[in-house]
């Protein structure tokens, strides 16, 4: 049952970024995981030999101690901001203060799971600590810093990302450049994002919210293709999803679409990992004929999508695999790979002549999760095995690994990719897909 609130109020459920402790559930009990592969981060010696924080340590260290501090300071106004990327390839932070050790802990250190103390000079009073790693000149990574015990964000790094777990500090290599499809332009017209609280027969059987997008100037005269997010409160919030429809939209650059993002409740979390598929008849029995009656959509499955990040990307490709008269394009953002998964895909597609003309988008970090994909495998190795097990089956598939980790503020620069891969401009505007939809 769907209604229109008298007053909007966003609510902010438990996000179920805890699931991502859950995963280990789905990977390979009793099995021993194979090596993870993980870029490697120790800087070469050809690299230090050039890099002025590494010279600059190299001679503080040698200076007597006494007279270190004022050394530290100068270089600190030279150098007002971390991390300090130097030619291409190498990033360093530094920490500077009263503190007896500051740990570093983000997707350069095999993906949060080994925190690096960071080398110590004593200064006096002060201790400079710093570190030097390498990445690739387009990475975008997120870290913390641990001063003491106490997780902190770099007070000396201005770029803040948003996280499930809280705001992170963010290191930008050289050659990376911000998907200028998340900006807020003022110059186009802007689509409208309605409340819905919906309430399903299937358990759980609590209020969730729904926010729909609409294009701007929308008339009605013909339908529209239209993209069901999972988690999609975070995903508006971090991802720009509304100025990126906005924008590629304005920009003929995709076909106008109607969006609906759908809420994750706390309880939610009670259906990982058996129970998934009981969100998925939520939405594919209820939420979707609901919203095909209320708005004016285009109702074959070619022309609807669902997306969703890790787990729930998980979920997105469950959803169109179990379901293809709903969906039959789905995108998956550092998707957890499980055998139930794959299983699943065989059977959707096992029958050559009467296989479903799905379509898929998937995208990895190639610093994502080390573990919880199929056989224990990290994220990256097990989106590789899907996207080569969908290619078997004869799904097509978008792929990319990118210099990223496990973080909203990776999937966000993609959110164009799915879109423009999914909703390209159709070939003659000014044909009608369908006749109108019914009235508002």
């Amino acid at each position: 049952m769907f209604e229109r609130p008298k007053k909007q109020r966003r609510a902010y459920p438990v996000i179920l970024w805890s699931a991502l402790l859950v995963l280990a559930l789905f990977g390979g009990c009793g099995k021993k995981p194979p090596a993870a592969v993980f870029p490697d981060t120790t800087p070469t010696t050809a690299l230090l030999a050039d890099s002025q924080l590494h010279q600059f340590a190299t001679h503080l260290k040698a200076m007597p101690e006494d007279q270190r501090a004022a050394a530290v300071q100068q270089f600190l106004l030279e150098h007002p901001v971390s991390p300090i990327t130097e030619g291409n390839r190498l990033a360093g932070i530094l920490w500077y203060g009263k503190a007896q050790t500051v740990f570093i802990n983000g997707d350069l250190q095999r993906a949060w799971t080994r925190p690096e103390p960071l080398d110590a000079i004593a200064c006096g009073e002060s201790t400079l600590f710093y570190c030097l790693r390498q990445a690739p000149p387009d990475a975008r990574l997120d870290y913390l810093l641990n001063v003491d015990g106490q997780n902190t964000t770099d007070p000396r790094n201005p770029r803040v990302t948003p996280s499930g777990f809280g705001p992170h500090s963010e290191i930008i290599m050289p050659a990376f450049q911000p998907n200028p499809a998340r900006r807020f332009r003022d110059d186009i017209a802007h689509g409208t994002l309605a409340t819905l609280s919906f309430t399903n027969r299937i358990a759980p059987r609590l209020p969730r919210t729904l926010k729909v997008y609409e294009p701007a100037a929308y008339d009605g005269s013909t339908r529209l293709p239209t993209l069901y997010v999972y988690d999609g409160l975070e995903a508006l919030d971090y991802m720009a999803y509304t100025n990126v429809l906005d924008n590629l939209i304005a920009e003929g650059k995709i076909r106008p679409v109607l969006v609906v993002f759908v809420s994750m409740l706390p309880e939610d979390g009670q259906l990982i990992p058996d129970k998934l598929t009981t969100l998925a008849n939520i939405v594919c029995d209820e939420i979707v004929p609901v919203i095909d009656g209320d708005y004016p959509t285009l109702h074959d499955s070619s022309n609807r999508a669902i997306a969703g990040i890790s787990i729930w990307g998980h979920l997105a490709l469950m959803t169109a695999l179990s379901h293809p008269e709903v969906f039959l394009l789905a995108a998956g953002q550092s998707s957890t790979v499980t055998d139930s998964l794959l299983k699943v895909l065989r059977q959707a597609t096992g029958n050559a002549q009467a296989r479903p003309p799905f379509r898929f988008y998937l995208d990895v970090g190639n610093y994502d999760l080390v573990a919880g994909g199929i056989d224990g495998l990290p994220f990256l190795q097990a989106n590789q095995r899907l996207r080569a097990e969908l290619e078997q089956c004869g799904v097509p598939c978008q792929f990319q690994a990118v210099n990223d980790g496990h973080q909203w503020a990776n999937w966000r620069e993609r959110t164009d990719a799915l879109l423009r891969y999914f909703f390209p401009p159709a070939t003659n505007p000014a044909a009608p897909s369908e006749a109108p939809g019914p009235p508002r």
